[in-house]
């Protein structure tokens, strides 16, 4: 059966959504990520000549988001039992009438085991989105000539795996550092309010388990949020340097137009070597606000639950 083709009409979006859904597709390219590249190919072939490099790269900012997204029930749930278990052993030494504020370093090895998976396989597709944003299957092509030893030793995926990592577990440690000391913060809040509200025993316990599990709900789903958007465009940036791109471009997706942070962003451009904001920095908002990242903006998110993107300056 022939490949389906774009429609009069047709937006990009909803070429892809159908194409990537198509049963010739599914069977004729049964991975996704080739199947997303052959769409995409499709369409430049047929729809997108009279489009603009910028149109398209705002469009593959678009996609990567929504594609990012597909990883929020795994990696919220990951982390929402991480940080589940950390308020239960935190009530349990209180009613031990024990010290808790020597359990952050076990809190962040457990949760860095349980989520460095998932943050290796979402920077893995994300390189591989890149990939097909290029219309490239080739990618570390100056890695496979100086390796390829190793390249006809692993299989491709774990080769990606490999040479993702060591970027990947960097930002993995340094955040999950600061979220254990956030957990930390947050408990002894917490103890404090309850001791001084004169609860004691079982009653004591109920209040704190309350109080730290409803917050480690809403902290998992915005740690996964800021988790995908970053292994996202960490593995896009890797590619992008891997084919020799010198300077990466800002784009707002339209989820963070009305952003005030992030709006200024859209269109800046910086050395794929640099970073967009440093550690420690005061960024201002266009309507008054300021935020201070803790780790260097490479790429984003700049905030929580921004969905940004970074592009190739070609």
């Amino acid at each position: 059966m022939p490949l389906p083709t774009p429609n009069s009409g047709e937006s990009q979006a909803d070429w892809i959504s159908r194409c990537a859904g198509n049963d010739v597709m599914l069977a004729e390219h049964p991975d996704r990520q080739q199947r997303l590249a052959v769409c995409h190919s499709l369409w430049r072939g047929g729809k997108a000549t009279a489009q603009t490099r910028r149109e398209q790269l705002r469009y593959y900012a678009e996609f990567r988001a929504q594609i990012s997204d597909t990883w929020l029930p795994k990696y919220t749930a990951a982390a929402g039992k991480e940080l589940v278990r950390e308020a239960n052993e935190v009530v349990a030494a209180v009613a031990e009438d024990a010290p808790f504020e020597n359990l952050t370093a076990q809190w962040t090895e457990r949760m860095i085991a349980a989520t460095r998976p998932l943050a290796i396989a979402m920077a893995v597709e994300g390189y591989q989105l890149a990939e097909a944003e290029f219309g490239k299957r080739a990618g570390l092509a100056g890695l496979a000539a100086k390796q390829t030893e190793i390249i006809a030793a692993f299989d491709r995926a774990e080769l990606l795996a490999n040479h993702l990592a060591p970027d990947v577990d960097r930002w993995l440690r340094a955040v999950t550092t600061r979220m254990s000391d956030t957990t930390l913060t947050q408990a002894v809040i917490e103890v404090d309010r309850a001791r001084k509200a004169g609860l004691t025993g079982a009653q004591l316990s109920r209040t704190l388990r309350t109080a730290l599990v409803a917050r480690s709900k809403v902290r998992s789903d915005l740690i996964a949020r800021s988790a995908t958007i970053w292994n996202y465009n960490e593995g896009a940036k890797i590619l992008y340097r891997d084919e020799g791109v010198a300077v990466l471009e800002w784009l707002v997706t339209q989820d963070d137009v009305l952003c005030e942070f992030c709006e200024p962003f859209d269109g800046r451009q910086f050395e794929i070597t640099g970073s967009f904001a440093q550690a420690g920095e005061t960024v201002p908002g266009n309507a008054g606000g300021t935020i201070t990242p803790f780790l260097a903006v490479e790429h984003p998110p700049l905030h929580v639950n921004c969905r940004c993107a970074v592009v190739p300056v070609v």
